[in-house]
C-alpha cells in the first residue's frame, strides 16, 4: 500500500487514488484507449481487462472511468460491479465492455457506473467506440450501432451481415466483410472513406483497391487504415500525404516497420502497430510525445521503435493522445498524455510532451529541469538544479564530455561548444522512472573571441540544376578541429520577402581534398545521429522550417564545399549559412559561393560577420568569365560588386572591374594578399572593416545574368 504522502500528492494534483492499484499491474489481458482533442484542452482515459475485472486511468469528469466519481486518476480504479468481462473498447468520453454472456455494458459520457445497453442481438463478439457513437458485432455479423449521428455515422442500414470487423473514428465507420473487403459510410471530409471522393454517405462505400485480403481496420478522427494479409498497412484521410490539400481519398501504402504487422490500433490523429517481433512503431501526430519516441512534429511514416519497446510486447492500443502496450507477465506502459501525474487534462497552448512509457500502476513522476542560458567557461563550475515531483534526487549525465563533465550536482565547462545535458531520475520501489530532460547550451570564451575573425558567413542566390546548384566553400585553418553548422534556407525566406523560394533544398558537405562526403541532410530535424539536432537548437543555430537542411560537424583543418540542390530537381533561391559553434581561436575563412546570377531578388548576396575587438583585413572578389576556363557553361561575363554595412545599410565600396580602384593602392594590396582575380572584367575590393556584419552584393553589369562566383578572404 502506498503511504499518506503519495495520497497528499495526487490530491494536490487533482487526482483521486481511492482504491487504486498501488504498484505495477500485472496479468491484463486487453487495453483499450479513448479521449479526443478538445480546443483548448485534451481529455484521455484508458482501460484494461484483469482476470475478467475491468480498470480504468485518466480523465473522469464525465464518469468514463466507470468508478462511481468523477474524480481523475493517475493510477488504475476498478469499474463498478464488472467482472467476467470479455472485450473493451474506449471512445471519447465512455467505454464499454462486452460480459460474459455477449451483453454490452457502457459508462461515462454522464454515467459514472455501467449501464446495460438495450436493443442489440445476442451474442456481441466485438465492440467499436467512437468519439460519440459505438458499434457492436453480434454472432453472424451482424452490426449495431448507436450514439451520435449528426454525419450519419450509424450508417443506413444496408451493410448487410457477415461483418468480421469494425471500426469508428469521429465521425464515420468502416467494416471488414467476411470476403475481406472494406467498407466506409460517415463524414468525408477530409476523404476517411477511401472511395476517392469527399463526399459524406449514409451508405457503405467501396474503400478503393481493398475489395478483398482486409483483416483489420482501425479509425482516427479523420482518417482509416487498413491491415491486410501478410501485414501490410495502408491509410488515408487527414494527413496521409504531404501533397495538397494533404488528405488522401484513396488508400495509401505505410512503409517502415520492419517486419509484417499483427496488431494496428489507430484514434485522434496517429496510430501505432505491432510487428512480428514484438516492437511497437506509432507514426502521425506527436504534440504529446504519444509517438513514443522524441520527435516534434507530424510523420507520415513510421519512425524509431516506442522507447524500451523493441521486444516484448503482445498488444498496442492509440488513445485520443496517448498510446498503451501490454508488455512481458501482462503489465502495462503507456506514453503520451496519459503518463504523467500533473496533467489532468492537457492544454493544447500548454502542451505536454511526453514521449517515454511509463509503468502503469507506479507513480508517475516528472523532472523540472529549468532552461540554461548561455555562459562563458570562465563560469565553472556550475551547480545543476533539477527537481523531481517526488522528491527523489535527479541524476545528471552529459552528450558532450568534451565541452562539460558532470559529478553529482556539478558541471564543469572544459572547453567552448555546445554543452548537451540529461537530468533523470530512474524510480524506486513506489514511483516510475521519469521521463528524462534535455538541456543543451553554448560555452563561449570571452578571450578567444576577442581576436579578430570571420564567423557566420552565408550566401543568398538562385538555386537551379546540373552545374547551376549553389556551391559554397569554406575553409578551417589552424591547426585543431573546430565544430561548425551549415544551414540552408529556402520556405522560410518568405519573411523577408523573397519570392521564387527554393521550397525543400537539399544539402552535402563534401572534404575537397579527396572528395568525399562527409554529411547530407534534407530536412534538419531528421538527422543520422539525434544528438546533432539537441547540438542545433543548443546553438541556436536550427533553421526555421522543417524542410529546411543543416549539417553540424566537427572538422579538421582543411578546406570543405557546401553543396545546395533542390529535392527531385526543384528550383529558387536560397541562402546558405556557415556558422562558428566553437574554439573562436581556431579561424573560420575563405568562404566562397558559386551560383547563378540574375536580377532583382535573383542577385547573388554573400554576408559575412567580422568578429573580435578589434578590425580586420578582408579581400571580397567575383568571377564570372575566368569561370568559363573551368568548363563552367554560361559564367557572368562582366560582374560587379557592392559591399554594404548591414547595421545602417551604408554603401562602404563597389568595384567593377577589379584594376580599376577608387583607392589606385587597392589592386597591389590584392595582389600582396594573393587574391587577385584571374580576369580583368572580374571585379574585387580590399577593406579593412571593424567588427561588424557586411553583405557583398553581386549583379551583372548592365543587367547581364550568368554564373558567379563570389569570395570572401581574411587577408594575411
Amino acid at each position: 500500500m502506498k503511504t499518506t504522502r503519495f495520497a497528499l500528492l495526487l490530491a494536490a494534483l487533482g487526482f483521486g487514488c481511492g482504491g487504486a492499484f498501488a504498484a505495477p499491474i500485472t496479468g491484463v489481458s486487453a487495453i483499450s484507449g479513448g479521449g479526443y482533442d478538445g480546443y483548448t484542452q485534451d481529455y484521455d482515459h484508458s482501460c484494461a481487462i484483469k482476470a475478467g475485472d475491468v480498470l480504468c486511468w485518466g480523465y473522469n469528469a464525465n464518469g468514463q472511468l466507470g468508478n462511481g466519481t468523477t474524480t481523475s486518476s493517475i493510477l488504475p480504479v476498478p469499474v463498478t460491479g464488472l467482472s467476467g468481462i470479455a472485450a473493451i473498447a474506449s471512445g471519447g468520453t465512455n467505454t464499454c465492455a462486452i460480459t460474459g454472456t455477449g451483453s454490452v455494458k457502457c459508462w461515462g459520457a454522464g454515467a459514472t457506473t455501467p449501464v446495460d445497453v438495450t436493443g442489440i442481438p445476442a451474442g456481441v463478439t466485438v465492440l467499436a467506440a467512437g468519439v460519440g457513437h459505438t458499434c457492436a458485432l453480434s454472432t453472424g455479423g451482424v452490426l449495431t450501432c448507436w450514439g451520435d449521428n449528426t454525419q450519419s455515422q450509424l450508417g443506413d442500414g444496408t451493410i448487410g451481415t457477415g461483418i468480421v470487423a469494425i471500426a469508428a473514428g469521429e465521425y464515420h465507420t468502416c467494416a471488414v466483410t467476411g470476403a475481406g473487403a472494406l467498407k466506409c459510410w460517415g463524414l468525408n471530409n477530409a476523404g476517411q472513406l477511401g472511395d476517392g471522393t469527399y463526399t459524406n454517405s449514409a451508405a457503405p462505400r467501396d474503400v478503393q483497391g481493398l475489395s478483398s485480403g482486409v483483416i483489420a481496420v482501425s479509425a482516427g478522427n479523420n482518417h482509416t487504415c487498413a491491415l491486410s494479409t501478410g501485414g501490410t498497412v495502408k491509410c488515408w484521410g487527414h494527413l496521409t500525404t504531404f501533397t495538397s490539400p494533404y488528405s488522401a481519398n484513396t488508400p495509401q501504402d505505410v512503409n517502415g516497420f520492419g517486419n509484417p504487422v499483427t496488431v494496428l490500433s489507430s484514434a485522434g490523429y496517429h496510430n501505432c502497430a505491432l510487428t512480428t517481433a514484438g516492437n511497437v512503431k506509432c507514426w502521425g501526430n506527436n504534440t504529446r510525445g504519444q509517438l513514443g519516441y522524441d520527435f516534434h512534429g507530424f510523420t507520415l511514416a513510421p519512425g524509431p521503435d516506442v522507447i524500451g519497446l523493441s521486444s516484448g510486447v503482445t498488444s498496442v492500443v492509440a488513445g485520443g493522445n496517448h498510446s498503451c502496450a501490454i508488455i512481458a507477465a501482462g503489465g502495462v506502459k503507456c506514453w503520451g498524455l496519459l503518463s504523467v501525474a500533473t496533467q489532468g487534462p492537457g492544454n493544447m497552448f500548454n502542451a505536454p510532451y511526453l514521449p517515454t512509457p511509463v509503468t502503469i500502476g507506479l507513480l508517475p513522476q516528472m523532472i523540472t529541469f529549468g532552461a540554461m542560458a548561455n555562459r562563458d567557461r570562465t563560469a565553472s563550475p556550475v551547480t545543476l538544479d533539477a527537481t523531481t515531483s517526488s522528491g527523489l534526487a535527479a541524476e545528471y549525465s552529459s552528450q558532450t564530455p568534451n565541452a562539460c563533465s558532470v559529478s553529482g550536482t556539478t558541471l564543469t565547462l572544459l572547453s567552448s561548444g555546445v554543452c548537451l545535458l540529461t537530468a533523470s531520475q530512474p524510480g524506486d520501489i513506489d514511483y516510475d522512472p521519469a521521463a528524462p530532460i534535455k538541456r543543451g547550451f553554448l560555452i563561449t570564451d570571452a578571450v578567444a573571441a576577442a581576436t579578430p575573425r570571420l564567423a557566420n558567413i552565408s550566401s543568398r542566390g538562385r538555386v537551379l540544376t546540373g552545374n547551376d546548384v549553389m556551391i559554397a566553400g569554406f575553409i578551417v585553418g589552424g591547426s585543431n578541429p573546430k565544430t561548425v553548422a551549415v544551414t540552408v534556407a529556402g520556405p522560410s525566406l518568405f519573411t523577408v520577402d523573397v519570392a521564387n523560394r527554393l521550397m525543400n533544398p537539399t544539402l552535402t558537405l563534401v572534404r575537397q581534398s579527396d572528395g568525399v562526403v562527409i554529411a547530407t541532410n534534407d530536412d534538419f530535424r531528421t538527422q543520422t545521429n539525434p544528438i546533432d539536432l539537441d547540438a542545433l537548437f543548443a546553438a541556436g543555430l536550427q533553421p526555421n522550417n522543417d524542410f529546411e537542411p543543416a549539417i553540424i560537424a566537427t572538422l579538421p583543418p582543411g578546406a570543405y564545399t557546401a553543396i545546395v540542390q533542390g529535392v527531385g530537381g526543384t528550383t529558387g533561391i536560397a541562402l546558405v549559412g556557415v556558422y562558428e559553434v566553437d574554439h573562436p581561436e581556431v579561424p573560420l575563412s575563405n568562404i566562397s559561393t558559386r551560383a547563378q546570377v540574375q536580377n532583382g531578388d535573383n542577385v547573388l548576396i554573400a554576408g559575412f560577420i567580422v568578429q573580435g575587438n578589434n578590425p580586420k583585413d578582408v579581400v571580397v572578389t567575383v568571377a564570372g568569365p575566368s569561370l568559363g576556363n573551368a568548363g563552367i557553361p554560361n559564367p557572368l561575363s562582366n560582374p560587379m560588386v557592392t559591399v554594404v554595412r548591414q547595421s545602417d545599410g551604408v554603401v562602404i565600396a563597389s568595384n567593377d572591374d577589379w584594376q580599376a580602384q577608387a583607392n589606385p593602392g587597392d589592386v597591389a594590396k590584392i595582389q600582396n594578399a594573393g587574391f587577385s582575380v584571374a580576369h580583368p572584367l572580374e571585379s574585387a575590393v580590399y577593406l579593412t572593416l571593424p567588427p561588424g556584419a557586411y553583405t557583398a552584393i553581386v549583379q551583372g553589369v548592365g543587367g547581364r545574368v550568368g554564373v558567379g562566383l563570389v569570395g570572401v578572404y581574411v587577408a594575411p
